[in-house]
This record gives C-alpha cells, structure tokens and sequence, in this order.
C-alpha cells in the first residue's frame, strides 16, 4: 500500500548498520494492523458519541482485554480496592455475592485456580493495593526510568502539537502547511526543520531525515534498526506497537473515527484520512526511535515487551469482587420485575387518556414512573431516541449537515429544516442562527480572542447581565426553543425525500419496533430529549446518543409529521391493516434533561375543541415534572429543599462556571426489554434503558433482533464509556473540566499540551473524590425465552462476543413461565 502523492523521493541511504531481514514487510504490517484494531474510535466535540473504548476487544473475554488495556495504559481498569471495601462494609456486597463470584472465577477463569479462593483470603485482599505488575514499556518508558526524566510527556506533547494542528476545523490562526497532504507526507516534509528534541541530546532529526516518505516502508526501517539490536518476536512487536498508540491513545482515537465512518459509509471519509491511525503509530515510533539511539541499557527492553502471567492474579481478584457487586445489584433489580399475572391488571391503552413516548435514555425512567404513578391514564413507551428515523438533518443557519440517528447506522436520508409562518420570521431565525455559528468560529479562535473582546465586550457584557438577571438564557453557542416561541410558526422538516411507499414502511416500522399496533390513545406525544447547558464543550454529551450528540427533536417531529400524514394513514391500513383512529392526533415535544421539563409543541391548526383534553394532559405531566425534578435535585449538589427547584435547575443551566449542570446518563446499569407492565410504576432509581418490548406480537423475532443488534450495542457503548471515565479518568476520561482548552475545535487537552482527552471529565462520574457513577457492566434483561434469545446470539457475531465474552450480562424473563435465567459459557443458569 502506497501512502504518497505520487511525487518520486529520493530514498534514503543510511538507516541503521545492519539490513537483515528480521522481519519481512507483512509480518511488520500485521502487527502494526494488529495494535490499530486495538484502538476505539471517538468523535469531535460537535457529534458526541459515547463509545465502549474496549470495543474492538469485543472477541476477547472481558477480563482478558482488560488487564491487557491495563499493560499498554499503566492503568488500573478495575474499580479501586477502597470502593469494594466501602461496598462491603455498607453491606452492598454479601457473603452469598462473594461465594457466587469464587464459583464463577473457578468455572471460567481457569487461571483462578491458582489463586486461593477462600472468603477469608479474599476479604484480606481489600486491605492491600493492586500490583499491575510488569507493564509494557516503550524506549522513551526506560529512558525516563533510566534518568528521572520526562521525555515520554514530552513525546506526547509533540505529537499531539502536529496532530491538533492537522485536524484543526478552523479554531487555529494558521493553517497547517500542506494539510491537503496524507499527515505522514506532510509531517515528514515539515519534521525535518523541529529541533524540539535535539536540545535534550535526542537525535530526532537524524531520524527524520532517514525515514522514507511511505509510512509502510519507513515502520520496516525503523523495526529493522531496533531488532538488530534487541531481538523481538511476533508478540513483542504487537505490545509494542500497542503502548505506542497507548501514549496518544486519544489522538489515535480520533483518527479511528475516519477508519470507522470509511468502513460504514464507502466513501463517506476523505481519502486524505485513510490510513491516518498507522500514520500516527510511524509518528509515535519515529520519536521512540530516536530515545532508541540513546539508551543506555537496553537489557530490560525486551523483558517489559512479554510480560509474565503473574500480573493476571491481581486483575482476577478485583474482577471477582466486580462479580459479586454485579450479582448485588441484579439480585435487587430482579426483585422490582413484576410476575405476569400482573400484566392484566394494567389500563388498556384504548382506556388511556394519552400515550407518551419517550427516548430509552435512563433520564426518562424517573419521568415516566412518576406520570404513571400519578396519572394511571396514562402510558408511556420506551424507544430508541432517533426514533426509527435514520437521517442526517441540515438545519436552517448550518452549513454543517448534522448526523440525526446512532453511528453504528448510515443515515439513508437527508431532511432539511423549513419553517412554516410568515417570510419575515423565517428570515430572522436563517439570520440569528448564521450569526450565532459565526460568531462561535471568532471566538474559538486565538489570533481574534483579544481583538473580539475588544470590540463586542459591551454587547456581551449587556446580554450577560440580562441573562444573569432574568429567566431564560442567553446561549452564546445553541440556538433551542425560545427562539420558536418568539412567532407564530412552527418546526417543519421536508421529508420529500421519501416516496409514499417508503413513509408507510418507515411509519410501520417504528410502531412495529415500539410494539404499539393497535389500542392507541387520543393523544400521542414523541418526546426528543437535549440537555442544557453554557460554556461547555461537552455540551453535546448531554443530547440523545442515538441521534450522535445531537437533539432528538428533529426526529420527533419528522416522526409526527409522517403518523399524521392522512396518506400514510390510509397506506398502513391498506398494507399492514393498521388502523389510526382519525381523532388519534401526533404532537412532539422535548424532554429537557438538564432542566427536568417536558414541553409539548402545539401546532397553529390543533383542533380547538381539543383544547380542553390537552389541557388535561398538560396538568398531569406538570404534576409529574415536579415529582421528577425534586428526585433529580436530590442527587445534584447544592441544590436548597426551600427553594422552588424549577428556577435553580435553570440557574445551572445557564450558569457559565456550573461544572455539573446535570449528571447525564451516570449510575446506568440496566437495560429492560418487555412490556411496560413488567416495570410500570416501579422505581428503577434512574439507572435503566427501558424498551417497550412485546413478545407475544413479536412471532418471527425480528423486533427482538433488531433491539439486541442495535440499541442493545449502543448502550453497551454508553454503560462501558461511563465505566472506563470513572475507573480510568485520566486514560479513558477527560480529566478535570476545570482545567479544559479546546484544541483544534475537535476536542479538549487538560491544560496547555498533552494527549486528546476522550470520554468524560471526572466532575461526570466523581463527586468529592469518590465514584458517583456506579461502574458495573450492564445488566440487559429481556423477556424473552432463552431458546429465542440463544438463537440470536448463535445468528449475529456482535452479539455473541459481548454476550459470551461478558461485556454485558444477559438475562432472561420468560414471557409466560416467569423463570429468570443468566447466560453463562456453560449455558443458561436459573436464578
């Protein structure tokens, strides 16, 4: 594979002394290729997604690719030993917990029965700390070892100095030299003038100048020198290369992101990108290279490149208390399931006052326990947050189109924003919104940040006054809802795209996938959820997953638009005999997770003698509203009991210097598939993904399919981002909020260099030094019988790692026996 611009180079003519073939140009490559499908993707700051950093690890059992993660990272990746004490002295975690774990370590862990097992001995391990053992480590790792020095932070500095700078969306006052250039041609041209290293005694731009301008064959070079001299082998090449790409794991990161949209969308990544992660591991080593010429000692390189299996014992002890908090916490949640002898007792829907249907966000479940709890006439519907509607979305005022539906799919359609109203307001909203973009491009950028202050500061200073002041806020960067209610018109999207027939199968898959065919309510409300929040690069983090970072409204009111579209009635009757009652109407609204509000969108032509009935339905969510704002204050800091909690839950909102405007999806830990009736009304305390799932209309299995192949996965991907940020803030995480600089306009470094922080900033999952989030492995409990469920994961390869490899515990409900089984290597154990 050739990497050039088609441009003839001279090859270098000296690089290292001796040219034996070691190891040929495959072998080298396969290695390389090895380590770069060790790294997860993440996405820029714009399109947040929360991804399972240990993803494409998924065919590896957890445990395994953990304490592999642990060697390359120098990072503990199990929660701490002072947690399990806490748990265990709390009586969270029980002897019956502990004896079930050892017994689950001696089946599956066969490395376990070194290890004595008893109670005693494991209760004595929480009094001592985790060795890692002996981690693997990269020349510059020895050579600061060696001399007491820092040259490995300093590497990492550089790297990330070139990369920033080649990724750069338009934050930086320059443009990087030759960016329409692969990154490897480009820094290899620009390199050769850095004497960044060179006043430290590190030959860097000797090595520069050796490299050849094709990545490939510059990694051949550079792995020939260093085996001439220390012999490796296959595996000692792959660890090696793994802790490169571990020392700038985010930015590697980042560029995984280019190779995963590639292989998702053909065409979708530029071709300037292919390539771009195995470009940043020649970059890596190409510095290493150069700590390389000037080690001293080389006699322990090898040693820390094949560690011994001593390290694992550690790793399965902290795993083993994982277990037994794990087996903890389903124990309590399986006794919140009801039997379904229970079922029948529920409201028919055709009884129900309104339906709701929400996003199966774990913010949603407090909303919709408390709305049933107090209004029994009403249902609520858990569903994937992009609701069936795989779109990218261009918005009026953005020139970026934004990607509305998870990444794991490809948006199959492009809906633009129009406005329905008068030209004057369309104008108006085109104008603000251009401006606001434009006006976050100034002040992102560092040669116009003086100059800007300068000249705007009085406008600012006024607007930040009124916002201090009054109720609703001034967003300096997010154009949300207040802006609608300024005139007489209402959110439109064109969906011409489509043609009749594909708008009836969208509509029938969506309320195929929500399992409501039939029994539908007079008033049927679609809630997207976005957070809030000022002065927060993450902001996004907070905004519906499946819609990649983005607000669930859009897809709210396309799905509105299409269920009340009077042809799309007509042709789901007339192709799947569904019946829509003709006063059954379709409103969307919003779900503010930061805030706890529920707002319904109302449109101008609502019939006026429905008045009355929505009034109603407005009444019972605002009861609900203030039942789950007080459950969520409870958790927030600094929230005062004798205060109206509406007004202080704007307050941090808005608030510039709030660190926590909400805790987003912290402390999930369970994701129930199955009829609402199983959890109506129970409190599952905020922690599970609930999707409607109904067995008995699902007769081929194809709804269930669909959930464990797709919303399934995404939630594995939020649960273990959740989790690595809270064991491995400074790894997986994006270290402390407090200190963040955006760089590049992708993402954020913790002060003023260092790697690419992924994930999220301690102030998500920490409070006062200790794990708010909770982190355990997700919980997915689904009714269905274990022969369905076995034959899904027999038929789908994603689903059967994370399943088999237990990234997630599986567990059964049978829909009419009521058996409870947990998925094991061994097959099915009841509970």
């Amino acid at each position: 594979m050739t990497f050039g611009n088609g441009i003839v180079h001279d090859e270098p003519t000296s690089f290292g002394e001796n040219d034996s073939d070691v190891f040929d140009d495959e072998t080298v490559l396969l290695a390389a290729h090895d380590a770069v499908g060790r790294i997860a993707p993440c996405w820029d700051l714009h399109n947040y997604v929360a991804v399972n950093p240990f993803f494409p690890m998924r065919a590896l059992p957890f445990l395994t690719a953990i304490t592999r993660q642990q060697l390359a990272t120098h990072s503990r990746l199990l929660p701490s030993r002072e947690y399990f004490k806490e748990q265990y002295e709390k009586g969270v975690i029980q002897t019956a917990d502990l004896i079930f774990a050892i017994e689950q370590i001696r089946l599956n862990q066969p490395i376990g029965t070194e290890i004595e097992l008893s109670h005693d001995t494991i209760i004595e391990t929480l009094e001592k700390e985790p060795n890692l053992g002996s981690t693997l480590r990269c020349f510059s790792d020895h050579y600061d070892q060696q001399n007491g020095t820092s040259i490995s932070s300093l590497v990492t500095d550089e790297v990330s100095k070139w990369l920033s700078a080649y990724f750069d969306i338009g934050q930086a006052a320059a443009r990087f030299p030759l960016r329409d250039e692969k990154f490897f041609v480009a820094w290899r041209r620009l390199a050769t003038f850095d004497k960044s290293l060179d006043k430290y005694g590190i030959p860097f731009t000797e090595v520069i100048r050796e490299l050849p301008f094709e990545p490939e064959h510059a990694l051949q070079r550079m792995v020939q020198e260093v085996v001439n001299e220390v012999p490796f082998d296959k595996e000692n090449l792959q660890n090696y290369f793994h802790r490169l790409l571990a020392t700038v794991s985010g930015w590697a990161s980042f560029g995984q992101h280019f190779e995963f949209e590639a292989s998702r969308v053909k065409g979708k990544t530029s071709s300037r990108y292919q390539g771009i992660v195995l470009d940043i591991l020649v970059l890596r080593m190409a510095y290493d290279l150069a700590v390389f010429r000037v080690l001293t000692d080389k006699s322990g390189v090898r040693e820390h490149l094949s560690p011994s299996e001593d390290f694992q014992s550690e790793s399965v002890i902290d795993y083993l208390w994982l277990l037994a908090l794990e087996r903890s916490f389903r124990k309590k949640l399986l006794e919140q399931i009801k039997p379904s002898s229970l079922l029948r007792e529920q409201p028919s829907a055709a009884q129900n006052l309104a339906q709701l249907v929400f996003c199966i966000d774990v913010r949603s479940e407090p909303f919709r326990r408390h709305i049933e709890r107090l209004h029994p006439s009403i249902q609520t519907i858990g569903f994937a947050g992009f609701f069936g509607i795989a779109m990218s979305l261009q918005s009026l005022g953005n020139e970026l189109t934004e990607q509305n539906c998870p990444v794991l799919l490809e948006p199959r359609y492009r809906i633009t924003e129009s406005r329905i109203g008068k030209e004057d307001y369309l104008r108006r909203v085109q104008d603000k919104r251009e401006r606001l973009f434009a006006m976050d491009h100034i002040r992102s950028s560092l040669s116009s940040c003086f100059s800007f202050v300068e000249t705007i500061w009085p406008a600012s200073f006024l607007k930040m006054i009124r916002a201090a002041s009054s109720n609703s806020a001034w967003s300096p960067g997010r154009f949300g809802d207040r802006d609608a209610s300024q005139g007489s018109s209402s959110e439109s999207y064109d969906i011409s795209v489509w043609s009749d027939e594909a708008k009836i199968e969208i509509a029938f898959s969506v309320l195929k996938g929500m399992s409501l065919l039939d029994n539908f309510a007079p008033l049927i409300v679609i809630f997207g959820h976005e957070g809030e929040s000022e002065n927060n690069p993450h902001a996004s983090s907070l905004d519906c997953g499946a819609c990649c970072g983005h607000s669930g409204k859009p897809n709210a009111v396309v799905l509105t638009q299409l269920l009340n579209d009077r042809a799309v009635r007509a042709g789901l009757y007339a192709t799947h005999q569904i019946v829509l009652p003709d006063d059954t109407i379709f409103l969307s609204g919003v779900h503010n997770t930061t805030r706890g509000a529920l707002t319904i969108t109302v449109p101008s032509d609502f019939p006026r003698e429905r008045i009355a009935q929505l009034q109603e339905l407005e009444n019972s969510i605002r009861q609900a509203q203030e039942a789950a704002q007080s459950e969520l204050a409870s958790s927030l800091p600094f929230m005062r009991g004798d205060l109206p909690l509406g007004p202080q839950l704007l307050e941090r909102a808005r608030d510039w210097s709030e660190v926590r405007p909400e805790w987003g999806l912290a402390r999930n830990a369970t994701f129930f598939v199955g009829r609402r009736g199983r959890t109506r009304s129970v409190d599952l305390w905020g922690r599970a993904f609930l999707h409607d799932y109904d067995p008995t209309l699902d007769h081929d299995g194809s709804v269930l399919e669909l959930i464990l192949t797709a919303p399934m996965v995404v939630t594995n991907w939020i649960n273990l981002q959740y989790y690595a940020s809270t064991v491995a803030p400074d790894t997986f995480g994006a270290g402390d909020k407090t200190l963040h600089n955006v760089v590049g306009g992708i993402g954020v470094i913790e002060g003023y260099s260092g790697d690419l922080q992924t994930g999220l900033s301690r102030q998500s999952v920490h409070y006062a030094g200790k794990y708010f989030h909770e982190p355990l492995r997700l919980q997915v409990v689904v009714e269905a019988s274990c022969k369905a469920l076995s034959a899904i994961i027999e038929k789908h390869e994603i689903v059967r790692d994370l399943v088999c490899n237990q990234w997630v515990n599986l567990i059964s409900v049978d829909p009419i026996t009521d058996e409870m089984s947990l998925f094991e290597a061994q097959g099915w154990l009841k509970l």
